[in-house]
Formats: C-alpha cells, sequence, structure tokens
C-alpha cells in the first residue's frame, strides 16, 4: 500500500468516527429537558399553579435541589432541575417586592447548582449559561450574599472553560464590590 492511500484512509476513517460522534447525541438524555428549560424553550414543563406560587414550598424544593447535588444524586437531580427551574422562572415573573426578591434568591441558588451539575456533566456551554442566569436572578434579588454565591459559580464556570484571567478579574471585581 502506498503512503499516501494509507494516510487518506487513515484520515477518512478518523473523519467518519469523529462526525458519528457529534451525531449521535453524545450528551446525556437527562440534560434535555435541562437545556430547554435554560435556553427559554421548554413547553409543557410544570406549568406554575394558578395563583401566586408557595414560597415556602418553593424554598423547601431549593433546599431539596442542592441536599441532591450534596449527596451526589445527579441523575435524580438532573429530572427535578427542570420543572424547579421553570417554576422559579414564572415566581420571579409573577411576583412583586420582597416575594419577587426571594424568589429571585432562590432562583439564583437553582441556578447555581444547575450549573455546578452541569460542570459535573462536563457540559460546559450549559454549565456558563446556568451560571450567567444564576448571576442575574441575584441581581434581581439584590441580596448581596446570593451575589456573591453565584459570583463563585461564574468563577468557577471560567475556570472550568479555561478562562483565568477572567476567572481571576471576576472574582476580584464581585469581591471589591461585596467589600463594604
Amino acid at each position: 500500500m502506498r503512503r499516501r492511500t494509507f494516510v487518506g484512509l487513515t484520515g477518512v476513517s478518523l473523519i467518519s468516527v469523529m462526525l458519528a460522534e457529534a451525531t449521535s447525541g453524545s450528551r446525556p438524555a437527562e440534560t434535555e429537558a435541562l437545556a430547554s428549560v435554560l435556553t427559554g424553550s421548554a413547553v409543557g414543563l410544570a406549568l406554575p399553579e394558578p395563583g401566586p406560587p408557595d414560597a415556602r414550598t418553593l424554598a423547601a424544593e431549593v433546599d431539596a435541589a442542592r441536599r441532591a447535588y450534596q449527596a451526589c444524586r445527579y441523575s435524580e437531580l438532573a429530572r427535578l432541575l427542570p420543572a424547579l427551574l421553570a417554576r422559579l422562572d414564572s415566581a420571579c415573573a409573577m411576583l412583586v417586592g420582597d416575594a419577587r426578591s426571594e424568589a429571585c434568591a432562590l432562583s439564583a441558588d437553582a441556578h447555581h447548582v444547575a450549573a455546578g451539575l452541569l460542570l459535573k456533566l462536563d457540559d460546559q456551554g450549559l454549565a456558563s449559561l446556568a451560571a450567567d442566569r444564576s448571576m442575574r436572578a441575584a441581581q434581581a434579588s439584590g441580596d448581596p450574599v446570593t451575589i456573591g454565591a453565584s459570583a463563585r459559580i461564574v468563577t468557577h464556570t471560567l475556570m472550568s472553560g479555561g478562562h483565568l484571567p477572567a476567572a481571576v478579574s471576576a472574582a476580584s471585581s464581585h469581591a471589591a464590590r461585596l467589600d463594604p
């Protein structure tokens, strides 16, 4: 066999394997609903109940999600988070005043958990999106502690993506804002 023919056939084989992996849906199916919620394209996921959402129930669900993450129950968490995030988004949109601030803080915490889970599942793109949503919800809450927690997951996501200078800058600027 001639060298050029061998290199050409090897290259074609390698490319066909890479294309097969790229189109086979190599992402875990359990994160598809999470991807839909994070991108705002979820349809029919946990439609909010009529009337104002119950803050205590939402707080208990966010706490349960954090405990599931800490206990490494990632499959269970991936099933629970999409509906929870959808309900929290609805609560943030429906409520006003202190109730809205509380719902936004809960949303920031739940998105923080989602970003951590997605980092564990090696889904950098969705983790970045979840971290951004965490920070936006934290800023809407106005709570400095919540903003600090969201800054942590933004920094962690940047570091995981290999963006060390941006991570250092984000951590430093948020720390300076929290200093007073």
